[in-house]
């Protein structure tokens, strides 16, 4: 297999110069701005003047930049390098021979060229677009959407690298959505994603159960790793035991595996941690979120998943909360495990400005509603339904694909769960016509829950900004179904 490949952009990744650029339209057009509004992306809404963005780029082109935009730069270089990873700069600098030179100082100046296989100057965006899949980069970090946009197909990870936090504030956007990295020690949870999937796929191959182990695709990474490879699906699991022992058991477990994806390998790989992983076959068809369906289709898909919940809610558990591999609570009581669990999720939404709001929601509903967590009895359940989560088969069958972690608790709850991806579809309006004998506001409530849980495990993970995120599949944002379910309840 070919080494682990990681290209960086120079200018406004690894070389600051929005400080610069501040500092000369100052000096020279005496025009006021902060450096977050000189920064590539956005630079066109404070400078419509074109003449004047050409002359401060070209002045920041010709000038070394002897400043890191990160102080971690060279700690997360050396990092890499001894995990015996091939670095590359890919950087446009224009038609200049002096732009060039100026790089190459600059690079001396921070004293990083020994950390890189190659440093590649090219003259137009387009090149630098081809260079980086000429070289078959593995993850790319620019402060360009542009570049990535280009090169999104070809790049397992490409970061945009945003210095200012701009997306996060809510001050840029754009139509993809891409990593977000503020930090150079945020590349190392990709870097790390990468050497899992390097890890599993070399056991695969020594086995011989691949044998084309250099092309493969990443489907997703959020919670579990999944990879698509010589035509199977490797799924790694992250370190989380629960939903490892959870998932693998419930393929035992179920009494309708048809509803699943076939297992063809299970292994362990070790790098700091042992990581589990799994193999199998693949589905053919599409996830919910980017099928078309009517109101017949609709109606079939919700039964098939109501199904799913009623078929996991048969196998026998004890207790309450995360379950351990074994179909067991770690909670006597359900109100101290649904407490509990709260927890980190109203720490996260405290710390975020924009869902500050709703940090204290959690509690409020448990202490409002504090009668309807009074569970006698325990089951099965499945989170994470989500519509990434649900594959359509060519006959228009459901297959569940990551069933995510399992917990011993009601079936509301599993409804509730559901109702947090899934309110305001017409599959959640036939879903919930199959539910009709359960209590709606309970219901709403545990969505409300899991919505917040959602909200707090994107803004750990600095997947995008939380007030413009939506449940996949959903043309509603997080934000607009925790409100309309506030309005429900309130009824």
């Amino acid at each position: 297999m070919k080494k682990i490949r990681i290209g960086f952009d120079l200018d406004g990744v690894i070389s600051e110069n929005a400080i610069f650029k501040s500092k000369k339209i100052k000096e020279l057009y005496n025009i006021d701005l902060e450096p977050w509004q000189l920064t590539s992306n956005i630079i066109d809404t404070f400078v419509p003047n074109k003449s004047i963005r050409r002359a401060i780029g070209s002045l920041s082109a010709l000038t070394i930049q002897p400043n890191f935009v990160d102080k971690e730069t060279i700690s997360v270089l050396k990092t890499l390098k001894s995990l015996d990873i091939e670095l590359y700069i890919i950087s446009r600098r224009g038609k200049s021979n002096q732009g060039i030179e100026i790089a190459k100082n600059t690079i001396e100046k921070l004293k990083i060229s020994d950390y890189f296989k190659e440093i590649i100057f090219c003259e137009t965006e387009e090149e630098k677009i081809e260079k980086i899949k000429e070289k078959n980069i593995d993850l790319f970090i620019d402060d360009r959407i542009e570049i990535l946009n280009g090169i999104s197909s070809n790049v397992h990870f490409p970061l945009l690298f945003d210095e200012y936090d701009l997306i996060k504030k809510g001050l840029l956007d754009f139509e993809k959505k891409y990593v977000v990295i503020n930090s150079f020690k945020l590349i190392m949870n990709y870097v790390n994603f990468l050497l899992m999937i390097r890890s599993a796929i070399s056991e695969l191959l020594t086995k011989s159960i691949i044998h084309n182990p250099n092309k493969y695709e990443i489907i997703s990474y959020l919670n579990n790793i999944v990879v698509k490879v010589d035509g199977l699906y490797l799924k790694i699991y992250k370190g989380d035991s629960t939903i490892r022992d959870n998932e693998l058991i419930l393929y035992k477990n179920i009494e309708n595996n048809n509803m699943f994806k076939e297992m063809v390998f299970q292994g362990i790989i070790k790098l700091d941690i042992e990581y589990y992983f799994a193999l199998f076959k693949p589905i053919h068809g599409d996830t919910l979120d980017n099928v078309e369906y009517n109101e017949k289709n609709a109606q079939n898909i919700a039964e098939s998943i109501y199904s799913f919940i009623k078929l996991t809610s048969k196998i026998k558990c004890e207790k309450f909360g995360d379950i351990n591999g074994k179909f067991e609570g770690e909670y006597n009581n359900f109100k101290e495990y649904i407490f509990n669990f709260q927890h980190k999720t109203a720490t996260t939404l405290y710390m975020e400005p924009m869902t500050r709001k709703y940090s204290a929601l959690p509690y409020d509903l448990l202490v409002q509603y504090e009668e309807y967590f009074n569970i006698n009895k325990a089951y099965i359940i499945p989170v994470d339904l989500n519509f990434k989560n649900i594959i359509i088969t060519d006959q228009f069958e459901i297959k569940i694909i990551d069933p995510g972690a399992l917990i011993a608790g009601p079936l509301e709850m599993a409804y509730g769960e559901f109702c947090a991806h899934a309110y305001g579809t017409i599959i959640y309006d036939n879903f919930e016509k199959l539910i009709c004998q359960s209590d709606k506001k309970l219901i709403r409530i545990y969505a409300i829950l899991l919505l917040l849980n959602i909200l707090a495990f994107i803004i750990r993970n600095n997947i995008m900004s939380p007030y413009l995120a939506k449940p996949f599949g959903n043309n509603k944002t997080f934000f607009e179904l925790i409100d309309e379910h506030l309005k429900f309840i309130s009824q």
